[in-house]
């Protein structure tokens, strides 16, 4: 039977980037054991801590919004992209096989990245303020910041800054109710291809 899976950032494993350029925290990765070159979908907490060039990632479709810092410069020449984000809870996307540049306008900054095969998988990334239901058999919610509590079904758990949950298969809806003036909450919801049946509503 298809569960909830319960995260808090602060007690996932930091792996640190090769080229010394920032760590990384990843919050579920599917198939679980999927290596970075043939997994389906991953997602994912990153620090930035030098300015540089991106991984390139063949095949794969990106979501990227900045979490804390003054923000990052991106450019990338092959995919016309020249934009600025700030932690204010814009979304880019683009392909993860663009040749994309990173420049920190004010020192380290803290992003959310969400990634997906694009011949297999969508995904949809949204931040909400206030009192909302996600309709997906596939997703993921983290707290930005704030208090707030989630409920699926007769299930409801409180939720704290950095505290998510992630499912896969199940049918139903989760809705999440803020508990605090400054609440923020990250949802994505994904959708299979080989699935006919709309994954969010």
């Amino acid at each position: 039977m298809a569960t909830l899976h319960r995260f808090d950032l602060q007690h996932l494993p930091i792996a640190a980037w090769k080229n010394g350029g920032g760590q990384t925290r990843e919050l579920v990765r599917f198939p679980e054991h999927a290596s970075l070159d043939d997994f389906a979908w991953r997602i994912s907490v990153a620090d930035i801590a030098q300015t540089g060039p991106f991984s390139r990632f063949i095949g794969i479709d990106r979501h990227l919004l900045i979490l804390q810092g003054e923000g990052v410069c991106l450019h990338s020449q092959e995919a016309n992209i020249d934009k600025t984000l700030h932690a204010d809870g814009e979304v880019l996307a683009f392909a993860g096989e663009a040749d994309m540049d990173s420049l920190l306008l004010a020192g380290p900054v803290r992003d959310f990245n969400v990634m997906v095969r694009r011949d297999a998988w969508q995904a949809q990334v949204t931040v909400w303020h206030t009192a909302s239901t996600i309709a997906a058999n596939t997703g993921l919610v983290m707290l930005w910041q704030g208090a707030a509590q989630c409920q699926w079904g007769e299930e409801v758990l409180a939720l704290e800054t950095g505290q998510g949950l992630w499912w896969q298969g199940m049918h139903g809806e989760l809705s999440w109710q803020p508990c605090s003036g400054d609440a923020k909450l990250i949802a994505v919801m994904l959708q299979s291809l080989d699935n006919t049946e709309s994954a969010w509503g």
